[in-house]
């Protein structure tokens, strides 16, 4: 019902076109939905997302944005050094480098220099070829399944029932953000594009933030011990805020600017030396 507001509450939704493509987007919008509340649940039940959910929702973002550009709809693609590139493409990449760059550097603070267990480039460099690896064996898996020759070199993915917070807490290897964290960022980068890609990871910093004191203040857990907490629920919390309020988050921002900085709002029209100092 929220996606349906969101997308039709918009200026000439009576119009057959606008409403065609009032609809179009809130039938992808509701699957990205369906497929957060997914991960949402599994991730905070068992630790883990998986990787055909993570893909079946990336799908849902390029095949929405396919369907729009083929119908014409304005700012479906992103300028890259003077090349137009679908912006689902565009924002899977981005958020996805975002997240696995924030895990890399989490994972070698936490197994370098809390736990002292390995030197740092040994900690960053196992840490990407892990995921590297772990993207080529995903990649020909499901490529195997439409080529049937190539199954001989996909490795058969065994069922996991996913893990516990003190099995993971137990756990000296694991540290920092997930691989399964990487994929989601990329499915939810598909969808909502890098703006608001970027906003919902910023959103789900906040809450994971104030989730993970809470939860230490619950359990009495000093500052620094390790604690499992998954940031999958977090992103498809953030994801969903964004994608329905992601104009309101900016107008609130612009908002708060206009009240911090009034200097500026006032600032003389001339050339004046105060009226360039604010310039720069």
């Amino acid at each position: 019902m929220a996606v349906a507001w969101k997308c039709f509450n918009v200026p000439n939704a009576g119009n057959l076109a606008v409403f065609q493509q009032c609809a179009i987007d809130t039938a992808f919008y509701c699957l990205f939905v369906a497929a957060l509340e997914c991960v949402f649940f599994i991730d905070l039940e068992h630790f883990i997302i998986p990787d055909g959910l993570n893909l079946t929702t990336a799908c849902i973002g390029l095949a929405h944005n396919g369907v729009n550009i083929y119908r014409g709809v304005p700012n479906q693609f992103v300028m890259v050094h003077g090349v137009r590139v679908p912006a689902s493409i565009v924002g899977l990449v981005a958020y996805a480098a975002l997240v696995y760059f924030i895990g890399l550097m989490s994972y070698v603070v936490i197994v370098s220099f809390v736990d002292k267990r390995k030197n740092p480039f040994r900690a960053g460099w196992e840490y990407i070829a892990d995921n590297v690896i772990d993207w080529i064996q995903i990649g020909i898996y499901y490529v195997s399944r439409v080529i049937p020759p190539l199954r001989k070199y996909a490795a058969e993915v065994e069922p996991s029932e996913g893990f516990t917070a003190d099995e993971i807490e137990a756990d000296e290897e694991a540290g920092g953000m997930g691989g399964g964290d990487g994929k989601l960022a990329a499915a939810i980068g598909a969808n909502l594009f890098v703006l608001m890609a970027m906003q919902s990871f910023l959103i789900a910093i906040f809450v994971g933030a104030f989730v993970g004191v809470f939860i230490m203040a619950r359990d009495r857990k000093r500052l620094g011990a390790r604690t499992a907490i998954p940031f999958g629920p977090h992103m498809a919390t953030a994801a969903l805020i964004a994608l329905l309020f992601s104009a309101n988050i900016v107008q609130g921002w612009r908002w708060w600017l206009k009240i911090a900085t009034p200097a500026t709002q006032n600032a003389p029209a001339g050339g004046g030396p105060q009226a360039g100092g604010h310039s720069q």
